[in-house]
């Protein structure tokens, strides 16, 4: 063997060599890139499981509060439909003492006509006695009238007082409900 040929080996063998530590540095970074694919994966699924939980979670606590909403919204519209009902009864009574009082000042016109009637009726006494009985009768009757009247006034005021109450349930009701309504939403720390 000869020196170039000698030196042509020496030059493969050391070729050969570097073209093995290449590979094998190749075979490093490409089980490098595997572990840190492997690393990333992991991780990603860690996160993708934890944002399903929280997503899960969230859902969850949302349904709640609009199962919550939902049947207080009804309980609110039942006393709302109450509260209606009581103004409605209210509107009729306010009509019936708006009558009452109506009635009252037709009274009045009746007794202040028969109290003018009495004042002509006193200039003439010693030959109008019994007219003056007969305006007498009049004037007590229209007083029976207003008596009665008067009495109604009363009914219906107490009447009102009732309705009144009940509105104010109504609404001590709806302000227990909006607070209970609320009450989940104390919980989150906003």
């Amino acid at each position: 063997m000869t020196q170039a040929s000698k030196k042509d080996a020496a030059i493969e063998q050391t070729v050969l060599e570097e073209f093995r530590a290449g590979m094998a540095d190749f075979n490093a970074a490409m089980q490098y890139r595997d572990d840190l694919s492997i690393r990333i994966g992991r991780r990603t699924t860690q996160i993708i499981r934890f944002t399903l939980a929280a997503l899960v979670m969230m859902a969850s606590v949302i349904f709640f509060l609009i199962w919550i909403l939902m049947d207080n919204m009804g309980t609110m519209t039942r006393h709302i439909s109450e509260m209606a009902g009581d103004m409605r009864s209210m509107r009729q009574n306010f009509q019936q003492v708006s009558g009452d009082m109506h009635a009252m000042r037709t009274d009045f016109a009746l007794v202040s006509t028969d109290l003018k009637s009495m004042t002509q009726t006193m200039r003439g006494m010693q030959s109008n006695i019994t007219t003056i009985s007969t305006l007498l009768a009049r004037m007590d009757n229209s007083t029976y009238k207003m008596n009665e009247n008067i009495t109604g006034i009363n009914g219906n005021v107490q009447f009102l007082s009732k309705h009144v109450g009940n509105m104010s349930l109504g609404i001590n009701r709806i302000s227990h409900d909006v607070n209970k309504m609320a009450a989940p939403m104390r919980m989150f720390p906003y």
